[in-house]
């Protein structure tokens, strides 16, 4: 706590030397906001909230399936319940939550105090701990989580693909019986019935890929498969499928499901970020690049490779005296 104290006074000391030689109104604005205990007040609190959101949006990002998105939803949902409250100990000076960024509250409000002149200090009533928690950290928690719940609502179909997590599948025999029958019940009626659509009179009926009662009948055989999966250390049934060709020719009904939950994505960042490194590359001075060029420079940045073996080069040269070209 100490070491924060002494990188805010150097870094006031910085802007102060700054102001003595030349008064500059960028730096005094920037000296009067590190001396707004409003804002250094939130500065703190979006430290303590942003390590369970940032661990979250990890997950998110990451190469997973959407099955298990609802849990790691409602564990987000309960770390920021107890970091509500735990702001009431991070203040308390008894005993301060150390691990909290807004113990260090106290100390940096001083300096504040220390630095800010008289006449700005009486100016109106100043912002105390206890005022921070109350009128800014718990409001700001709460109002996370109310958004965090409205944006991560599942619908029951995307919802009973968890039945394909091997995690929640039981381990007995006598508990696999029961396991899964509304979720495989859900999406039984969803896929396997016919779908009509109509648009501007046109009707057109899509027939379902495997029937509802198809799907019933395989799950019951297959829910063991996955028992006897998970007893061997099996994490992913996507994988097994993918593995065992005699086992998806077998539960062909099942093994079409599993593929539709792996393609269902868990978030848009990774649209997202293709769209950020297309914007990257296609500047305004690049206007002219074509689809072809655009797309494989994208792939290239994609790859990560740092370098190209000699075997690539060969190939390269190759393919661009083998193209087409007008000089």
């Amino acid at each position: 706590m100490h070491n924060e104290v002494v990188v805010a006074w150097e870094v006031l000391d910085a802007l102060d030397m700054s102001l003595h030689d030349k008064y500059v109104p960028e730096v005094f604005g920037l000296r009067q906001k590190l001396l707004d205990k409003s804002m250094v007040a939130m500065v703190l609190v979006l430290c303590d909230v942003l390590r369970p959101v940032v661990n979250f949006s990890d997950y998110l990002q990451g190469t997973n399936t959407f099955s298990d998105m609802q849990q790691r939803c409602g564990e987000l949902v309960d770390q920021l319940h107890h970091l509500a409250l735990r702001f009431d100990t991070a203040i308390d000076a008894n005993r301060p939550d150390s691990d909290m960024y807004l113990s260090r509250i106290t100390n940096l409000f001083d300096l504040i105090d220390d630095r800010n002149s008289l006449g700005r200090r009486l100016r109106g009533p100043q912002l105390t701990e206890r005022q921070t928690v109350e009128t800014i950290a718990k409001p700001v928690v709460y109002a996370l989580i109310n958004e965090i719940s409205d944006a991560f609502q599942c619908s029951p179909v995307l919802s009973a693909f968890s039945v394909f997590n091997i995690q929640k599948v039981p381990e007995s025999m006598r508990e696999i019986v029961t396991y899964g029958d509304k979720e495989i019940g859900v999406l039984a009626s969803h896929y396997g019935q016919p779908r009509e659509d109509i648009f501007l009179r046109h009707r057109v009926v899509a027939e379902p890929v495997y029937s509802e009662a198809e799907i019933k009948v395989e799950f019951q055989g297959f829910k063991h498969q996955m028992c006897l999966a998970k007893q061997k250390g099996s994490t992913d049934i996507a994988a097994i499928l993918s593995e065992d060709p005699v086992l998806a020719r077998s539960y062909k009904a099942m093994a079409y499901l599993v593929d539709l939950s792996c393609i269902v994505p868990t978030s848009t960042a990774c649209v997202e970020r293709l769209f950020s490194l297309m914007n990257s590359l296609c500047t305004p001075s690049r206007s002219s690049l074509g689809q072809v060029r655009l797309e494989s420079l994208i792939r290239i940045v994609i790859s990560e490779t740092t370098e190209l073996s000699q075997s690539d080069i060969n190939n390269i040269i190759n393919i661009f005296n083998q193209s087409k070209r007008d000089i």
